[in-house]
């Protein structure tokens, strides 16, 4: 896996990882179109977690935190995610949010000396909405359930015209003069 991949679904659904919600940040664009987004600033234990659908760079990482007390900070960033946040591991009360973008990671021990363990930090930046934005009201500094599905995004240059009919272009017709 290259590292331009995050958790990939398989059989035992290695996509869905337990993740706590530090903070979470409104960021509002410049002006004239003021544009709402949230960032959330992610943990995610990784260790005794599942190493399932685990992409390389995580592992890799997480392998040399634990051996070196060192900490890592991957020149990763990923985009197209949609992700669905549940409290529970059942999805039955979910908030989809699509288009993410991730960024900012950072792969660390926390925790006391005498038994440390390995999360990895992350930022989450995701569109504005009013659901999503109470929810992380409600769940800030808890831990729940997060689904990552990376969604392929069709860039311009892989669309292509319909040769089936000439392009035309709309004529106009001058209005009168008064």
């Amino acid at each position: 896996m290259s590292e331009s991949t995050f958790f990939v679904r398989g059989r035992n659904r290695g996509n869905e990882r337990k993740i706590i919600l530090s903070s979470a940040t409104l960021l509002v664009g410049k002006a004239p179109t003021k544009t709402k987004r949230v960032k959330l600033k992610i943990r995610m234990p990784l260790s005794g977690g599942k190493v399932a659908g685990m992409p390389d760079w995580i592992t890799n990482a997480m392998m040399f935190v634990s051996q070196s007390h060192d900490i890592v900070t991957p020149q990763v960033e990923l985009s197209g995610f949609d992700i669905a946040f549940s409290d529970d591991s059942l999805f039955a009360k979910e908030v989809k949010i699509p288009k993410c973008q991730l960024r900012k990671f950072v792969i660390l021990e926390t925790g006391d000396s005498e038994s440390p363990e390995v999360e990895m930090q992350f930022a989450i930046y995701a569109p504005f909405a009013t659901k999503f934005w109470n929810w992380c009201g409600q769940m800030g500094g808890e831990e729940f359930f997060a689904q990552f599905t990376q969604v392929i995004e069709e860039s311009s240059e892989d669309l292509e015209l319909s040769a089936d009919e000439p392009e035309e272009e709309e004529e106009v017709e001058p209005e009168p003069e008064s």
